[in-house]
């Protein structure tokens, strides 16, 4: 396969962040990669992937595969635990398996599950995948429809597709029935693609336990050798999982790190709080809580960068207006300057948004256990601005659209139902005011004055009862009836 180098519209982390760092910054940022997960490139919003891929689907001629794997699958294969299983072990991909998942084809040897084997065993890749979808401790933000997450997956994919290494995924076992005897389920950047299409992801999870079969299926094909395929493999699986953390942290920041440029300093629906975290050997430095982790740890963005990391609670103090380090070089002191100032940006933004912004007191301990206590004092109304956000995102979608017809009336239409999304809030908002902004060309305001809010309660709350339905319609109708008719009376 020929290479190539990085295309130019593959933009590094500081060109994504749109932010300029110093040479000292980068030199900090990394030593500081060996306590944090770096996040990596990303695609500028709109870009075909066609043009910039290293993967060629036509080139095999450099494909790492040769006759002697071909003959080595033959020598080991044997028949699976039932029809249409895999014939190799999904832990350590060696052959002789004797016993298969009863919810999918994964099979694996007794000695490699370590666990209670009965009819009824489905593996810890369903069972994860069940666990995330039907968790009464989901939250609310990682509830996402399927268009939305399809969405997401699909910046995701192309992420994937520049791994580092990256060999062509269209096997030999594609094209011969030979090797489908011994894959059985090939998977590759096309196939992924197809169910992204398809909507058939319900998380992000279940691209991460797909994605897993390209790992197994190039250990197979490789028997068991670490060859470059399997690296590639590795590289391409190591993204996926970065991505769907990502996804399932917030997918509302995930959208707009892949579509903005200036992501960072919006507001969420679901805001997140504001901390000074400390890593080891380094200054106090301001972030986002992401999330919480286990045994105290929070997940956090640092502003500056965006780098991400897992900092301990005790090693972070509720954001102040005062910077919490006693003592800081020159270098550092200029770079801390140039983040708090995208702090502040984001403040801004919080205060338009939400209504007030309130600086903790100095050096408050960050308490992981009282998360929303702590969200409510540094942004008072944050509470209400959830409910408020939630509300639009899972109201059922209007139902009528109004439009102005040809001989310059006002017109109404039924609409085909949608699903809800982030998205759709927006759309929602973008609805109302170009009612507003059309009311007002025709000259009726004194009637909209005093129907309006009527109006959009009908618009925006109607109920699935088809009477009640018919009943918001002729009342909607006789309104623009009345709105055209002062119109036309104002005309003359």
């Amino acid at each position: 396969m020929t290479t190539t180098t990085t295309p130019p519209s593959l933009r590094d982390k500081k060109s994504r962040d749109n932010s300029v760092p110093s040479s000292s910054s980068s030199n900090r940022r990394r030593s500081r990669s060996k306590s944090t997960e770096k996040s990596t490139k990303r695609l500028k919003a709109g870009d075909d992937l066609s043009e910039h891929s290293e993967i060629s689907n036509d080139d095999d001629s450099h494909h790492p595969l040769n006759v002697g794997d071909l003959d080595h699958l033959r020598k080991v294969w044997q028949p699976p635990p039932k029809p249409g299983a895999d014939s190799f072990c999904w832990k350590c991909h060696d052959a002789a398996v004797d016993i298969s998942c009863n919810k999918c084809i994964r099979s694996f040897h007794t000695t490699c599950v370590k666990a209670k084997i009965d009819s009824s065993w489905i593996c810890t890749e369903c069972s994860s995948i069940e666990n995330i979808l039907h968790s009464s401790k989901k939250s609310r933000r990682n509830e996402l429809s399927v268009d939305l997450l399809s969405q997401l997956l699909t910046f995701a994919l192309k992420r994937m597709r520049f791994a580092k290494g990256n060999y062509t995924f269209v096997m030999p076992y594609e094209k011969t029935n030979t090797y489908k005897k011994y894959i059985v389920n090939p998977v590759h950047f096309g196939t992924l693609q197809e169910k992204i299409n398809a909507k058939e992801y319900h998380c992000a999870e279940e691209l991460v336990n797909d994605t897993k079969w390209m790992l197994h299926n190039a250990y197979i094909i490789s028997a068991g050798n670490n060859s470059k395929l399997v690296q590639s493999a590795k590289n391409i699986l190591k993204i996926c999982r970065q991505e769907a953390i990502e996804i399932e942290t917030c997918a509302e920041c995930y959208l707009n790190a892949n579509t903005r440029t200036d992501w960072f300093v919006d507001v969420c629906s679901q805001p997140h709080l504001l901390l000074w975290a400390k890593l080891k050997g380094f200054p106090y430095w301001p972030a986002k809580a992401m999330s919480m982790g286990q045994t105290s740890v929070i997940n956090v963005r640092f502003f500056g960068e965006h780098d991400r990391a897992f900092v301990s609670a005790k090693d972070c103090f509720l954001y102040s207006e005062q910077d919490p380090n006693t003592q800081t070089g020159k270098k550092a002191a200029r770079e801390l300057a140039g983040c708090i100032k995208e702090v502040e940006e984001h403040i801004e933004k919080i205060r338009n948004k939400i209504g007030g912004f309130q600086y903790a007191p100095f050096k408050t301990p960050f308490d992981p256990n009282d998360v929303m206590r702590q969200l409510e004092e540094m942004m008072p109304g944050v509470q209400e601005f959830m409910r408020q956000q939630q509300v639009l995102v899972t109201k059922t979608p209007l139902q009528f659209k109004i439009y102005r017809t040809a001989d310059n009336n006002m017109s109404i239409v039924q609409k085909a139902s949608s699903t809800p999304d982030l998205v759709l809030a927006q759309q929602q908002q973008q609805q109302q005011q170009s009612i507003q902004d059309t009311s007002s060309n025709l000259n009726a305001q004194s009637i909209l004055s005093n129907n309006f809010d009527f109006s959009q309660h009908l618009l925006t709350n109607h109920t699935a009862n088809k009477q009640q339905q018919d009943d918001d319609w002729l009342c909607i109708q006789k309104e623009l009836n009345l709105i055209n008719t002062t119109s036309s009376t104002n005309d003359n």
